[in-house]
This record gives C-alpha cells, structure tokens and sequence, in this order.
C-alpha cells in the first residue's frame, strides 16, 4: 500500500510539472507571436511612410519607434528590399 500511494504522489508531481512546463511554454509561444507581429506591423507602416520623402530616421520618429529597437527596424528594411 505505501508503495501505491508513494508512486501515485509521485505521478501527481511529475503530472504537474509536465502541466506548469506547457502552459509556460504556451505563455512564451504567444508572447513571442505577439511580438512578431507588432515588429511585422511596425515594419509594415516604416514601409508606407517611405514612400513619402522622409529619410528612415525621420520614419522612426514619426512612430516613436525607440532608439534601442531602430537598428533592428533598419535592418528589416533592407532585407526587404529587392
């Protein structure tokens, strides 16, 4: 019987390890997808504001896109470029 209940408590733990383990790795997928797609929507608008004759910089203030995040948005730009 200790046996039983030893491995059944055990069970229980390794069950609500595996538990906590996919709902953070669920939290981190969706965080990440948001992410994606703020940067896609950002890139997207820097694209259609380009078309006018401000320079990129200028782009950047217009949507207050901070200076730590401008060399990444710079550099989705010429990767876009044909």
């Amino acid at each position: 019987m200790s046996c039983n209940l030893s491995e059944a408590i055990e069970e229980r733990g390794i069950n609500k390890g595996i538990d906590i383990g996919i709902n953070k790795g669920i939290d981190i997928g969706i965080n990440k997808g948001i992410d994606i797609g703020i940067n896609i929507g950002t890139l997207h608008s820097l694209q259609s504001i380009l078309k006018t004759p401000l320079s990129p910089d200028q782009a950047m203030d217009l949507i207050d896109i901070p200076e730590s995040e401008r060399a990444k948005f710079l550099e989705l730009l010429k990767q876009q470029q044909p």
